[in-house]
């Protein structure tokens, strides 16, 4: 149970920090640098092994890529959240 919850956990991380290295996101003022984006890869490709080793393999790429599918489709909506200062 524990595996399975931390391949979950380095998925979204991974897809979060890819997210964040792109020119254009739009929830940091500047993009992260590179060392991010291999990082992120690097979660990703984690996550999917954690994921495989735990899991049958059928089912840890559907999850794998329905955590994927999830962060990058709700990610640019969480600048709704966030407070405008326009005062």
């Amino acid at each position: 149970m524990l595996f399975k919850l931390l391949g979950i956990l380095l998925t979204l991380l991974g897809c979060i920090s890819l997210y964040l290295c792109h020119p254009n996101q739009i929830l940091l003022k500047s993009s992260l640098s590179k060392t991010f984006t291999y990082l992120g890869a690097t979660g990703l490709v984690a996550g999917l092994l954690i994921l495989f080793f735990s899991i049958p393999k059928l089912v840890a790429v559907l999850i794998w890529l329905a955590v994927m599918t999830l962060v990058w489709s709700f990610i640019p909506f969480l600048n709704l959240f966030k407070r405008s200062n326009t005062q």
